[in-house]
């Protein structure tokens, strides 16, 4: 669900920052043309390309020299970040400070600190965002909330109802199933965070009135509210109508991409076969006629699809993906996802139609792991504290000859490479 979510923020991320480059160039002039339009892209165009071209030449370097210290590799972030917005802002640029903000970002993404650099800021970033909001509220009219509610209401049910319908046919049509369609779809279910950076900045530049930001801003409220328990309880609200929603489905989709048939019996089932899964298929790589791997990235499931392996594309909370992975016939069920919803239902839908079968399933979260036994589970592991206990064994000193092997092992794949 994660891809679709990305690339529904990517899109609405693009548009928006057309927007915003348009607007900011606009706000100059009063009477605007196809001229001015194309100049202004230009522009932009010219400002974005010498921006990626610093961030793979010059800004990475420049970071990395000052990375040696956490509190400089900090400042000068923040102090790059802001010269960038001011730049960008500057007369002689004539674009707004969130294009400013978004060129930083971009200008700092490609160096290898970036992650750190992230880490840092958090902190401020979620104050920041604190203080946006506190502009949201104080952007506000009140007064003119009775003469635009009827609106709201009217808007808030066509981005918490219509956008996930779009979504659903689009979706549906692609020949993707119902579940992931309608979970999807309840991701758009409200507007989004640039959205009121764009009303807010017609506003400041004279373009768009108070009545409208009161009613966008009542928008947002509506459906930030809504559409997160929306997201929150989104299996529940797909079990309450998942009979309704057939419509959107196609007879024949492309999540059930199974290797050799259905014809599955006492045999593992592995969810998920990146990281800790990826490792335990190339273990068990010369038992593959004994695997069925279920994972929702096409690349990874193409892969194992051109090694033999029997695979199968979806989401596992889906129904017909368990169907069609027969999951009420494996002898092992091998969740590596922590998803803690997704696992509780593959317990409960093996534990209903298998109960010979045994469930191995990964906790995120340590108390998580007394509800998942509880549900049925037969054995729960946290892979980072399974990692840990695994490195402790090696330094233990009565293990030393353990650590010998482990080096002499690396010496001889380096001599065979």
């Amino acid at each position: 669900m994660e891809k679709f979510q990305l690339d529904f923020l990517l899109v609405q991320d693009f548009f928006a920052i057309i927007a915003l480059i348009l607007l900011s160039g606009l706000s100059t002039s009063s009477s605007p043309s196809f001229e001015l339009i194309g100049v202004i892209l230009l522009k932009a165009a010219a400002l974005f390309l010498l921006t990626i071209f610093l961030s793979n030449i010059f800004f990475p370097r420049l970071v990395h020299a000052l990375s040696h210290s956490q509190e400089i590799l900090f400042l000068s972030s923040l102090a790059l970040a802001f010269g960038v917005s001011a730049f960008a802002s500057s007369e002689y640029i004539g674009f707004s400070i969130e294009i400013g903000g978004f060129l930083a970002g971009l200008a700092l993404a490609n160096s290898i600190e970036s992650t750190q650099i992230v880490a840092k800021i958090r902190s401020l970033r979620d104050f920041f965002i604190v203080l946006f909001f506190v502009l949201l509220g104080m952007n506000l009219v009140f007064a003119d909330i009775a003469s635009v509610l009827p609106t709201a209401i009217v808007f808030s049910l066509f981005v918490l109802i219509g956008n996930p319908l779009i979504v659903m046919i689009l979706l549906g049509l692609l020949g993707y199933k119902k579940r992931t369609s309608f979970l999807a779809g309840l991701t758009v279910a409200q507007i989004s965070e640039f959205s009121l950076i764009v009303i807010f900045l017609g506003n400041r530049i004279g373009h768009v009135p108070d009545e409208i930001v009161s009613l966008v801003t009542l928008v947002g409220i509506i459906t930030f509210t809504l559409s997160t328990y929306a997201i929150m309880n989104g299996n529940t609200l797909f079990n309450m109508f998942q009979k309704y929603l057939s419509i959107f489905e196609r007879s024949k989709t492309v999540e059930k991409v199974s290797q050799n048939g259905s014809d599955y019996k006492n045999h593992i089932v592995i969810i998920g076969a990146h990281r800790i899964g990826g490792t335990v298929i190339k273990a068990l790589a010369k038992h593959k006629d004994r695997l069925v791997i279920v994972d929702f990235n096409p690349d990874i499931i193409q892969e194992l699809k051109n090694k033999n392996f029997n695979v199968v594309f979806g989401d596992i909370a889906d129904p017909s993906i368990q169907e069609e992975a027969k999951i009420d016939k494996a002898r092992i069920i091998f969740s590596t996802a922590p998803d803690y919803e997704d696992n509780i239902i593959i317990i409960r839908n093996v534990k209903r139609h298998n109960t010979k079968g045994k469930v191995l399933v990964s906790a995120r979260y340590e108390e998580d792991i007394q509800d998942l036994y509880k549900a049925g589970a037969d054995y729960v592991f946290r892979p980072f504290e399974l990692a840990g206990k695994s490195i402790a064994r090696i330094l233990k000193p009565e293990n030393s000859k353990l650590l010998a092997k482990l080096e002499e092992s690396k010496s001889q794949k380096e001599k065979s490479s």
